[in-house]
């Protein structure tokens, strides 16, 4: 009997590690299997969205800036997914450089997906009061 206890309590734990899981979506999944490989801890998931640039977006005076700031920190060349929809996923993580650049000890990502594969992303430091502060850094922070 006791055994068969120990086993219920197993399963039960077992099914409930799952479910966690189970809950989270392949790009919350993705992204975070990505980035605790990167070295981060993943404290908690803020959103996920969608992210897309059109060439009327990169070309207006008034829509560009922000499309030229995530992109100015991309490996990928922005004509390559010009038009396309892509899957961002953003969360909060720590061990990241930029942690200590306010005293805050952790920082906002977002990873940025094309078709369930990391493609790239953002970063941003967090201040005390968790406003955003300045303009955006790689995924590695730099």
């Amino acid at each position: 009997m006791k055994r068969f206890g120990v086993m219920l309590v197993m399963v039960s734990l077992l099914g409930t590690a799952c479910s966690k899981e189970a809950l989270l979506s392949e790009h919350v999944i993705t992204a975070r299997h990505h980035l605790e490989e990167m070295g981060f801890d993943v404290e908690s998931i803020y959103e996920e969205g969608t992210y897309q640039v059109t060439k009327e977006d990169w070309e207006s005076i008034h829509r560009a800036v922000p499309h030229e700031e995530i992109w100015s920190v991309q490996e990928g060349d922005v004509d390559d997914y010009m038009g396309k929809v892509l899957a961002t996923v953003s969360v909060r993580v720590k061990n990241h450089p930029l942690d200590d650049a306010y005293n805050i000890g952790h920082t906002r990502v977002t990873v940025l997906l094309d078709e369930g594969q990391v493609i790239g992303g953002w970063t941003v430091p967090v201040s005390k009061d968790r406003d955003v502060i300045g303009g955006v850094f790689s995924l590695s922070g730099k």
